[in-house]
């Protein structure tokens, strides 16, 4: 324990090692991931579903620091709040953490950063309750970063591991380990981010389903069948489903009811299917 409470330092990473391994592979995958191209009502759905969409009431700008931290657990349920342990180092602890999150690194070393903070807080486990939630949310919000604002579309503890705090000698290990399951994870779900996936291997077995269960009107599953293949939709898509404009705009009415289909704003008219109520799960 006394070496623990030394300030956090970077761990060393040979040239050679596993360690730099995958950190070249998240470094090439950050630098070489395709610009997102799939509709934002889908990618905010997948979030949502796969467990990873940002809570309300989370902190997400400015910059990560003991403060934001306070910020994440006071989002959080919980009488103490952010109130820190009776515990003497604590402070100073929690000082230095802010410490190290401020100091620039080069960014071949940014995931590994990511990683090391992660695991010192859990070590820390500074509140005096929902410590193993907060530092979830403190991993999610440093990768969302450095992914540059992309949505993360797996679930956080395939990533993350909150289990026993590390000793000064298993910091390195648990790091790979994170890092590991981080980069198996963005190559799982990056798939997510092609419409040509989400539609042909996801939506249209879906919507197959659904309607092999008889759960809708041919009539829906016709308009649905379009709404799958224009992620955002109008009235006026639907036309070839419904001529009468106020049989349409019933039968819209009585999909948004259902839970079909989620209009994109309140009284808006562009639509987009509910993944959730065709049984679509990510994870």
């Amino acid at each position: 324990m006394n070496d623990y409470l030394s300030p956090v330092e970077m761990p060393k990473v040979d040239f050679d090692s596993p360690m730099a391994t995958v950190l070249f592979q998240l470094e090439r995958f950050r630098g070489g991931a395709s610009p997102v191209t799939t509709p934002t009502p889908w990618l905010s759905q997948i979030a949502d579903l796969s467990g990873s969409a940002v809570p309300a009431g989370l902190p997400c700008d400015g910059n990560i620091d003991e403060e934001f931290i306070c910020g994440l657990r006071k989002s959080l349920p919980g009488d103490y709040g952010a109130e820190y342990r009776r515990i003497d180092y604590v402070h100073g602890l929690m000082w230095d953490l802010s410490r190290f999150l401020g100091e620039k690194c080069a960014p071949q070393y940014d995931f590994l950063k990511m990683a090391v903070v992660f695991r010192r807080f859990l070590w820390i486990s500074p509140f005096v309750t929902e410590n193993d939630a907060v530092a979830v949310l403190l991993g999610m919000a440093m990768l969302r970063r450095l992914l540059g604002g992309r949505p993360v579309l797996f679930e956080p503890s395939k990533v993350f591991d909150v289990g026993a705090p590390d000793d000064r000698e298993g910091l390195t290990r648990r790091c790979e380990a994170l890092l590991r399951n981080l980069l198996g994870e963005l190559h799982r779900t990056s798939r997510y981010y092609s419409v040509d996936c989400v539609r042909d291997e996801i939506l249209a077995p879906a919507l197959k389903a659904v309607v092999d269960r008889r759960a809708v009107t041919s009539e829906e599953a016709r308009a649905l069948a379009i709404a799958v293949q224009k992620p955002e939709f109008q009235a006026q898509d639907l036309e070839c489903v419904w001529q009468d404009r106020f049989l349409r705009s019933r039968s819209i009415r009585k999909m948004l009811d259902a839970g079909l289909i989620l209009a994109q704003k309140d009284g808006g008219r562009k639509y987009t299917l509910n993944l959730g109520a065709l049984g679509v799960q990510f994870y």
